[in-house]
């Protein structure tokens, strides 16, 4: 009859497991709440631009055949705000002055996926980073807390 040897852990080496187990919890916690921060605010981002080419495009069209367009002038020095809901063209945008019109609808329009993960890699890149970081502090700290052993 032979009994089954059972191992173990140290002291030392249950701590630099909890310290990781702990790391990986706040690590995915990290990069769950910055993967959705990250997907709504590119999503928010790429919606606005597209919305605003159409608005300015919209206007534009107005102008090019030659209807009656409503302006705000702010002070007497400044160049006027064309107002986008007020002449047909609504959308996120209130105001925008000729020159901005002229930007924001020249070219063709834009793609909103394209604009939108545009938007994205920068959040998700920053967001793995701040997981990896927060799963390494946890670690380190398991592991100086554990008097420096290994495992």
């Amino acid at each position: 009859m032979s009994t089954t040897p059972t191992l173990r852990l140290t002291t030392g080496a249950r701590v630099i497991r909890g310290g990781r187990r702990i790391g990986l919890f706040i690590g995915a916690i990290v990069l769950l709440i910055g993967s959705l921060a990250g997907f709504g605010e590119s999503y928010s981002a790429a919606d606005r631009k597209v919305s605003s080419y159409h608005q300015a495009k919209c206007l534009r069209d107005i102008r090019a055949d030659n209807l009656r367009v409503r302006t705000y002038v702010k002070s007497s020095t400044d160049e006027p705000d064309y107002l986008f809901a007020e002449n047909g063209c609504p959308g996120p945008a209130y105001s925008a002055t000729e020159a901005e019109i002229r930007t924001m609808s020249a070219g063709p329009a834009p793609s909103f996926t394209g604009t939108m993960f545009g938007q994205l890699w920068p959040w998700l890149f920053g967001t793995v980073l701040a997981a990896a970081s927060a799963f390494a502090v946890c670690w380190g700290l398991g592991w100086v807390a554990a008097g420096f052993t290994a495992d």
